[in-house]
């Protein structure tokens, strides 16, 4: 079986760092290093974080930040505790992220009538951590949709841990990070097999996104003029939405609630907002928590299912 250490020198994320002092240019006395005092110990306050095989700077931590010399640490971990289950590597912001993704358990198939099964979901153990500080090193929970690679959901972290290679795997850790896993695991596909099997029209999901999208609230000075800056983003939200629901739906006649949540769960990771709209700035906005309106979405369809 391929490890992790192996895909991630596949990915190129087997990289080296070092660390210096980081200065500030004085006006009278050239660079100073700032400095703090603690226990009679003095450490310096700041430090940047170089990658060696490119001399680019990855971040600018803090003095007591630990000295990691490269992303082995975080497979170690996730090896000793899941081994033989190594799927992906993703190297993300030139290397200030990495993402190392572990797969437990097999793909899902929901749905379980003849007219509703046949879409894929995979459960997905996914480990983050960063040399710019921006991520602490965790374990999470996602789920994966194979008919449009969507990261569908990501839950609480199962895990967390200094940033640091002191870190002894236990059994109790481990059993607990399973134990985690499967629980969220089994919900989520309980909740996706109740959507499915709900029948959904176009003509309530347009109902639908009106709630979830409202109108805006009338200006009080202008309560009989149409403002443009308050109306834009609501139909382009509308319109983005209803777009990702005539993809899910294709020739069908008849969509079901499943099919409505992905539609608005790929906007909201693909399409929402301006700028960059990479493969990897999707990923990010997964795991850093930024799907809130599709999360809002599914408690919307869960709670109609279940009135």
């Amino acid at each position: 079986m391929t490890t992790i250490h192996e895909v991630m020198k596949d990915a190129g994320a087997d990289f080296n760092v070092r660390y210096r002092a980081a200065g500030y240019e004085s006006d009278y006395s050239g660079t100073h290093i700032p400095t703090t005092f603690k226990a009679g110990t003095e450490r310096y306050q700041y430090k940047w974080v170089i990658r060696e095989d490119t001399n680019e700077t990855l971040g600018l931590v803090g003095g007591q930040y630990p000295e990691e010399r490269n992303y082995n640490y975080l497979a170690d971990i996730a090896e000793e505790y899941f081994p033989d289950t190594a799927h992906s590597v993703k190297l993300l912001a030139d290397g200030k992220r990495i993402a190392i993704s572990q797969r437990i358990y097999d793909a899902r198939e929901i749905g379980t009538s003849e007219f509703t099964r046949g879409d894929m979901i995979q459960p997905t153990l996914v480990w983050i951590s960063s040399f710019d500080g921006s991520w602490a090193t965790k374990a999470h929970n996602m789920m994966l949709r194979f008919f449009c690679t969507n990261q569908l959901g990501v839950g609480n972290s199962l895990f967390t841990v200094r940033h640091t290679k002191n870190h002894v795997p236990t059994l109790e850790a481990r059993a607990k990070i399973l134990e985690g896993h499967k629980a969220w695991v089994d919900n989520y596909t309980s909740q996706a097999n109740a959507l499915v099997e709900a029948p959904f029209t176009t003509e309530q999901m347009n109902h639908f996104i009106k709630m979830l999208v409202p109108d805006p609230k009338p200006n009080p000075a202008r309560p009989y003029a149409y403002d443009v800056r308050s109306w834009r983003p609501v139909i382009e939200k509308r319109e983005g939405i209803i777009k990702k629901w005539e993809d899910e739906l294709g020739h069908m006649a008849m969509g079901n609630k499943w099919l409505a949540y992905n539609a608005v769960q790929s906007f909201n990771q693909h399409e929402q907002g301006k700028g960059d709209r990479s493969e990897e700035k999707s990923l990010l906005r997964a795991l850093d928590d930024k799907l809130a309106f599709s999360n809002k979405a599914l408690k919307m369809l869960n709670n109609s299912i279940t009135e």
